[in-house]
């Protein structure tokens, strides 16, 4: 299930370098926001932190999705670009006969093994890479919204 949804996880990020628009860029993070709380409910027993998680992040997708929206409405939506079709179709099969990063053996037992700290969980090393980009991702949407609403700048766009 996991070595799955890790899978999953690595085409859709191979997909996002491609994506140069903003709200499919927003949808693909939406996306990888569902698959990695998948992960983390399926690695820990509660699922407040993937309950966290996924509230925190769709809270910034959605201070992310009204600010892209106001500035640029009007823009064609293109998903796929078919130069790029054979590169999604080959990085599945890379992945799996490359399977030697995915989780190994001794990292679930480690996991296991603290069943008792959930909380610490969240701030194990396996765990800490998505820690810290939830604390950035954070840091970053409250600047937006702050620069956002700055009183002295006036609306998001102007009406003429």
């Amino acid at each position: 299930m996991i070595k799955m949804l890790s899978l999953t996880m690595i085409f859709f990020s191979t997909v996002m370098i491609s994506l140069n628009q903003p709200l499919t860029l927003g949808l693909f993070i939406l996306v990888q926001t569902v698959l990695i709380c998948l992960v983390t409910r399926t690695l820990t027993s509660s699922s407040w932190i993937a309950l966290s998680l996924f509230l925190v992040m769709v809270g910034g997708l959605m201070v992310i999705f009204t600010y892209v929206n106001s500035v640029c409405s009007n823009s064609k939506f293109a998903l796929f670009n078919a130069k790029q079709i054979p590169l999604y179709l080959i990085t599945p099969f890379i992945i799996i006969f490359n399977q030697s990063y995915l989780f190994s053996f001794n990292d679930t037992l480690q996991l296991k093994s603290l069943y008792n700290f959930e909380f610490l969980k969240l701030f194990l090393p396996l765990n800490l890479p998505s820690s810290m980009f939830m604390f950035i991702y954070l840091l970053i949407a409250l600047m937006i919204m702050v620069n956002l609403t700055s009183t002295n700048k006036g609306p998001l766009r102007k009406k003429y």
